[in-house]
């Protein structure tokens, strides 16, 4: 399993450069071309800790006619012009420039300057980072315009936890036709491939009897991973910035599109290659949501054995909600209409690019209670 490169801040600052372009990067040994932040196809690994300022230097380098194969201008695919912005994905920062503004608008061969003030109480734990342009978010982050964010604390000071070796598993979902990334769902044939770490069906190395810690996340738009292993005992320990209680034995681990998960995993005892195999399901009745049963990793598994170490039981101290007044309570409804022409919240489609509408105002501190209810075919 390739080691993804880190920028980790220092003195309570991190300075990085990020210039998305079309660049010609190696997906499982194969040149195609794509657009990226970097020379691989996800971008380096941020780690930072809770009261950090991190500053990016965005430089938008798209071609302004590029259109990648498989694409055409019209309100589902990339149009033409290059723009893209940049969103960190669940770090509880400020969303106005030039912080996490989404609805800001970086054109081709513009510069910008973003600035994250880093609470002192941000949850540790794994995000990411990826464009929030509407009508471009799709391709850009299936191209690869996306990269992990490691928040420092948390699991690291558990014992039995911290002192882990610890692998980073990013992946990502993306179709080759050609030798050309695309979003596209109408072009064949294409390949659909689940790249993690920019490999195909990596190996991740362990010894009989070892822990390690796994962090995942499912830098996808819109596909669901469900992770079925074949070997070895597994512990989901965090999801999405939050720390459990205690561990959750699993057999089956479901990522669902932006999701993250942090694992303890503890090796067979016998060596070996144990396959991690996403399993086939459909999350949507057309021939693009089946998803088929595909080897995504395999856990190798040699060397001189370990004695296998206990699961630490006490991982952090959950407010327990149950019990608090109620301040609001809601209901969404999730609509689209026949054919997936339209997407629907509560009878509203979602605004155009740059126009902001307010669906609900909420006071932070408070707790609410929402029913939301899934009317359409497909998984959300």
């Amino acid at each position: 399993l390739r080691e993804i490169p880190a920028s980790e801040s220092s003195g309570g600052v991190l300075n990085v450069t990020l210039t998305p372009r079309t660049r010609t990067v190696l997906i499982g040994g194969r040149k195609v071309s794509s657009q990226t932040y970097g020379p691989n196809l996800m971008g380096d690994s941020w780690v930072i800790s809770p009261g950090d300022q991190l500053n990016v230097n965005f430089r938008n380098r798209l071609p302004v006619g590029y259109l990648p194969s498989g694409q055409w201008a019209d309100k589902w695919f990339q149009p033409k012009g290059g723009h893209t912005n940049l969103h960190v994905h669940g770090l509880h920062v400020s969303p106005n420039a030039p912080s996490d503004d989404i609805f800001l608008d970086i054109p081709s061969g513009s510069n910008y300057r973003y600035h994250y003030a880093i609470p002192a109480d941000q949850k540790p734990g794994i995000y990411w980072y990826h464009p929030h342009t509407h009508h471009y978010v799709d391709m850009q982050t299936f191209a690869g315009q996306a990269g992990p964010i490691v928040v420092r604390g948390g699991l690291d000071n558990v014992p039995g936890i911290g002192n882990l070796r610890d692998r980073q598993l990013f992946i990502q979902n993306t179709m080759v036709v050609g030798n050309t990334t695309t979003a596209s769902q109408s072009e064949v044939p294409a390949k659909r491939i689940i790249p993690i770490n920019g490999q195909i069906q990596p190996k991740v190395d362990i010894h009989p009897g070892e822990s390690q810690r796994l962090r995942l996340w499912n830098a996808s738009t819109e596909r669901f991973i469900q992770i079925r292993p074949t070997g070895g005992e597994y512990w989901i320990l965090a999801r999405d910035g939050n720390t459990l209680s205690h561990p959750q034995r699993t057999t089956l681990l479901q990522l669902g599109p932006g999701q993250r998960a942090e694992v303890l995993v503890r090796a067979p005892g016998t060596p070996g290659q144990y396959p991690l195999i996403q399993t086939y399901f459909n999350q949507r009745p057309t021939p693009f949501g089946k998803q088929p049963e595909v080897k995504l990793a395999t856990l190798s598994v040699a060397g001189p054995a370990q004695d296998p170490q206990p699961v630490p039981q006490d991982l952090s101290v959950q407010e327990d909600l149950r019990g608090a007044p109620i301040a609001k309570y809601r209901r969404v409804d999730l609509q689209q209409d026949p054919g997936i022409a339209d997407f629907y919240v509560n009878g509203k489609v979602f605004a155009a690019h740059g126009k902001i509408t307010t669906m609900y105002r909420m006071k932070l501190g408070t707790t609410e209670e929402w029913l939301i209810r899934n009317h359409t075919p497909e998984w959300h």
